[in-house]
């Protein structure tokens, strides 16, 4: 009995070592999952800012793009509607030049018209 009583706490005792062994572990890889887990959060967190900073930067570029392109739009359709203005107002100025010439020319096909007729009445 003793022999068997040995035996028992012998078994118990290897138990309760494997048990506490079994704890020890579980405790141990809780710890070194929790720190696992911060860590990697940290990354995730220094990663998404970053992603964040790099997107404000992008947007921020590609607004500077666009106002850019739309301020270089709008000095184009400037200088279109000044060289149409301006080609309007030569072709005004051509027009009443003509105007002017055209009638210059009818006053002087009018004078020569009455010089004619005086000439022929003269000689009938």
């Amino acid at each position: 009995r003793d022999l068997q009583a040995a035996v028992e706490e012998e078994a118990n005792a290897r138990s309760r070592a494997v048990e506490a062994a079994t704890q020890l572990v579980r405790k141990e890889t809780a710890k070194a999952t929790a720190t696992c887990l911060s860590e990697m959060q940290s990354r995730v967190d220094r990663l998404t800012q970053q992603t964040r900073e790099s997107m404000d930067e992008s947007r921020l570029e590609l607004e500077k793009q666009v106002q850019s392109e739309a301020t270089a739009r709008e000095r184009g359709l400037a200088l279109v509607r000044k060289e149409g203005d301006d080609a309007a107002l030569a072709e005004r100025g051509e027009r009443e030049a003509l105007r002017s010439h055209l009638a210059k020319q009818m006053d002087s096909l009018a004078s020569l018209s009455k010089q004619m007729v005086e000439e022929v009445a003269k000689g009938l």
